[in-house]
């Protein structure tokens, strides 16, 4: 599976000020798409097409569409081949497009989705395979269903597993029926790594560390910061500055206040989470 990514300025058929109506997709096809083995024509046997908003801004329009074509071909891709592919087809925007690129083992895939920020070493190792091809569904799933996490600085295999199925069941529509799950728990060795799937690639690499943990929690409490009211938020501790806000008094009602119908309709002391200070009071320095 072959993925070309084009992003366009804007869209041809919606007008600058006009409302938003994403235009019809491309016509193309199979024989619109001329690909190359090292040199070797492959055959496409089939074609996808998705599309998605990639920037968007509100204050002045500036309208990027990401647009991602699929070629399927009818034999399996051989590793470290030189692979090219030349548009011939008639969309003005895509022609003349000719690209190269190589079927190493550790490219990037971006089938496999695996924790950035990390995995501490006691903690549970969960990576998952799976990717959307628009049109064509989902990605189907290596045969062997096999995965292995590789040293970064060495290339040393250090594990191997297989994959299971991850179905999702809770959907009403037929979404996530071929993701698989790559679980590496007992790997507790710190370092730096790559989840690699023969056919796919390789992952974005992570750590394993015991500093995981710390990563979480100091974005947690920025997060909790950054929303701070009543007092300044100032650096060195955030670059969103701003003076203190909501510094006058606030108050709690003394009796249950209708908001929503159905909501707070109990009598004072019946309330599942009571209040506990009411009146007015200074609130400022608080969140």
């Amino acid at each position: 599976m072959l993925e070309i990514t084009a992003v366009v300025a804007g869209s041809p058929v919606v007008p600058p000020d006009g409302p938003f109506a994403p235009p019809e997709p491309p016509h193309f096809g199979p024989s619109d798409f001329k690909v190359t083995v090292d040199g070797i024509r492959a055959v496409v046997a089939e074609t996808g097409f998705r599309r998605r908003a990639i920037y968007a801004p509100e204050k002045k329009r500036d309208l990027r569409v990401g647009n991602y074509f699929y070629l399927r071909l009818s034999a399996p891709l051989p590793e470290a081949k030189t692979v090219e592919v030349e548009y011939t087809g008639t969309i003005p925007w895509l022609a003349p497009l000719r690209l190269s690129a190589q079927s190493e083992p550790l490219r990037l895939g971006p089938a496999i989705h695996v924790n950035q920020v990390g995995y501490a070493p006691d903690s549970p190792k969960t990576a998952l395979v799976g990717y959307y091809l628009g049109s064509l569904a989902e990605l189907s799933q290596p045969d062997p269903a096999e995965f292995n996490v590789v040293e970064v600085r060495s290339g040393k295999i250090v594990h191997r597993g297989q994959l299971t199925p991850r179905l999702e069941r809770g959907l009403p529509h037929g979404w996530y029926r071929s993701v698989m799950e790559a679980k590496f728990t007992e790997l507790r060795t710190p370092g730096e790594y790559r989840v690699v799937v023969p056919g796919h690639g390789a992952s974005y690499p992570f750590f394993i560390h015991d500093g995981v943990p710390a990563a979480f929690a100091r974005t947690y409490a920025l997060g909790i910061y950054h929303q701070r009211c009543g007092t300044a938020l100032e650096l060195p501790f955030t670059r969103f500055v701003h003076a203190a806000c909501h510094t006058a008094p606030v108050e709690v009602p003394s009796v249950p206040v209708q908001t929503l119908k159905g909501f707070n309709e109990t009598e004072p002391g019946a309330d599942l989470y009571p209040y506990v200070r009411r009146g007015v009071f200074d609130a400022s320095g608080g969140h």
